[in-house]
Formats: structure tokens, C-alpha cells, sequence
């Protein structure tokens, strides 16, 4: 995925990712919490599957930086 996103935006590099939110795995055999993260540049390109039991909770914080005149 990452690399057709790649191809198809001509980036330098791409990052993907796919997963299983549930509320049932899938008909391989996957579970629910599989996550798929893949990276892609001008030479290399792979995948990396993840699988995350429980509740799993991202937090991203951003900050405001206020720019002083000068």
C-alpha cells in the first residue's frame, strides 16, 4: 500500500497503515487489534503486523508555539 501511495502521489517516501478494528477478525485468521504499518522510500519498501490485545488508547497532544515579532 505504502508504495502505491508512493507511486501515485510521487513522494519521496510513504507511510501506510491497515488494521482490523473488530468487532470480529477476519476470514484468515486474523484477529481483531492486527495492524498493519508500512514504509516506503526511493530504496526500500516493508510492512510490519502489529497485534494489539485490550484497549489500546493513542494520545496526541499539539502545541501552539507563539512567534515573537522582532
Amino acid at each position: 500500500m505504502a508504495e502505491g501511495v508512493r507511486k501515485h502521489l510521487q513522494t519521496d517516501i510513504a507511510v501506510s497503515v491497515t488494521g482490523l478494528a473488530g468487532p470480529d477478525g477476519d476470514d484468515r485468521g486474523n484477529p481483531v487489534g492486527t495492524v498493519y504499518i508500512g514504509y516506503c522510500d526511493q530504496r526500500k519498501s516493508y510492512a510490519k503486523k502489529f497485534v494489539f490485545s485490550g484497549f489500546v488508547y493513542f494520545s496526541f497532544v499539539s502545541k501552539k508555539v507563539k512567534k515573537e515579532r522582532t
